[in-house]
């Protein structure tokens, strides 16, 4: 099963397999923030509502 790596500063996801030796910090390729690896099941708010980004 599959995880998504969010990242909160550029508005992306991704969706990864769940790498346990890698911990939860992840850079993320547009901003090189780390990214943060949420459920599956999580549905991504479209980019421009920042209302539920935040």
């Amino acid at each position: 099963m599959g995880y998504k790596k969010v990242c909160f500063g550029c508005k992306t996801c991704f969706n990864r397999y769940y790498d346990s030796g890698s911990g939860l910090a992840y850079p993320c390729p547009t901003c090189s923030k780390p990214m943060a690896m949420l459920s599956h099941t999580f549905r991504p708010p479209v980019k421009t509502d920042n209302k539920a980004w935040a």
